[in-house]
């Protein structure tokens, strides 16, 4: 073997070993990390088994639904919150009404309570009135009419 031929040789051999090195060092961590995140997003869609530990038996990680089945969870939700809304808004407004119905009650009540000081006030007025003319006081007699 001549000197260039184990120059070729040893430069084959540096070139490979770079090559290898290479890979190990930039391409391989990359690829992990594709694969890692490819997994992630087929696990994402699809959903997944909880993971047990081996010897144990025990669940570490609960089992995980698909995204379809999570999104119909989410509409469901949704849709309930929606008709817990409109009969929340439907209180609200059988409530405005029932206080706008106690305010007009408590109104009227106010009005007959008025009333009803006003007659009983009236009324001994002229049960006052009545007493002064039975007793014959002048003073409360009307005036005499001329014939002018």
């Amino acid at each position: 073997m001549s000197p260039d031929q184990i120059a070729g040789a040893a430069t084959a051999g540096v070139a490979v070993l770079g090559l290898i090195g290479g890979w190990w060092k930039w391409g391989r961590p990359r690829i992990k990390r594709a694969r890692r995140t490819v997994t992630a997003v087929i696990e994402t869609l699809v959903g997944r088994d909880a993971i047990t530990d081996a010897s144990t038996g025990r669940e570490l990680v609960p089992a995980q639904a698909g995204l379809g089945v999570r999104m119909a969870q989410v509409e469901d939700g949704q849709r309930t919150q929606a008709e817990t809304l409109a009969k929340l808004t439907e209180t609200v407004a059988s409530l405005n009404d029932a206080h706008r119905r106690l305010d007009a009650v408590e109104h009227d009540v106010a009005e007959l309570k008025q009333a009803r000081n006003e007659r009983a006030i009236a009324q001994a007025e002229s049960a006052q009135m009545y007493r002064l003319l039975a007793e014959g006081d002048p003073d409360l007699l009307p005036p005499p009419k001329s014939d002018d």
